[in-house]
């Protein structure tokens, strides 16, 4: 009789501590901020692939859609500077859309070589992009887990 009781007491707990955690609006908007997150990063991986793409084809390109294309180059570094926190990084970003910017000029032909590196641009920008996010919806989940263990205390 005993265990039964103590095993009756014991799932009580357990869904008094999980109701109480999915009661708390603070943790359910955090779990809403990771599944936006989440739901973003293929949407912003395809952006990404998109813009590279166009990089590489710009020679099909008219001088409005290349002047749309440097605007939009401008705005990712102010944005990617924004994250930066050293000065090697800022220098890095820096080069990384001068160089991009380089390939919209009209004097410029790409060859493969270009075009690989584009290519590899591409992936390390993809590979950033997801690592930052990654690091995003961690670190929105310790939150969580920290939140939901301080309501258990």
């Amino acid at each position: 009789m005993t265990r039964l009781s103590f095993v009756a007491s014991l799932s009580a707990l357990v869904l008094f501590v999980a109701g109480a955690s999915a009661e708390n609006p603070q943790i359910k908007g955090l779990q809403n901020q990771v599944r936006e997150l989440k739901a973003q990063k293929a949407a912003i991986k395809k952006a990404i692939e998109a813009h590279y793409d166009s990089l590489i084809r710009r020679d099909k390109l008219s001088e409005k859609e290349l002047e749309v294309l440097r605007h939009q180059i401008h705005e990712q570094e102010e944005a990617m500077l924004a994250h930066a926190t050293t000065e090697e990084q800022r220098a890095a970003i820096h080069a990384r859309f001068d160089e991009m910017r380089h390939f919209l000029s009209h004097d410029v032909h790409i060859d493969q070589h270009q075009i690989d590196r584009l290519r590899a641009m591409r992936h390390e920008h993809i590979e950033h992009v997801e690592h930052m996010i990654d690091a995003r919806i961690h670190a929105l989940e310790a939150e969580i887990h920290a939140l939901e263990h301080q309501k258990k205390k």
